[in-house]
């Protein structure tokens, strides 16, 4: 194929390395969560580890616990905690900063 008019050999399409800062880092979990197959690695940054989870717990506002429950079990999809055997075996480096305050590193 040609770029710019230069021949170039594409790379073999193996794999993906999913990877994101912030939400882009959720997203990147989340991804290779949903397709192991197609993740060569990880590397989210400052990516929370789980949808909604900012260290005070998933919907952890005051609410009926019925509709907790509903909005719970409409969010399983992007639970990544509950995917997580999914990427047994997948390369996985996530970085956060020391002081962030909103994806505190002990997550």
């Amino acid at each position: 194929t040609e770029l710019w008019g230069a021949a170039y050999a594409a790379p073999p399409s193996r794999g993906v390395i999913y990877t994101g800062h912030s939400n882009g880092g959720f997203g990147a979990i989340l991804l290779a969560s949903h397709s192991p197959g197609t993740a060569l690695g990880v590397a989210p940054l400052a990516g929370m580890p789980t949808l909604g989870e900012d260290g005070r717990g998933v919907l952890s506002y005051p609410a009926d616990p019925l509709l907790l429950s509903i909005l719970d079990a409409s969010l399983s999809e992007y639970r990544t905690d509950l995917l997580v055997s999914n990427l047994k075996g997948v390369p996985f480096l996530a970085r956060t900063g020391a002081d962030d305050t909103t994806i505190p590193p002990w997550l």
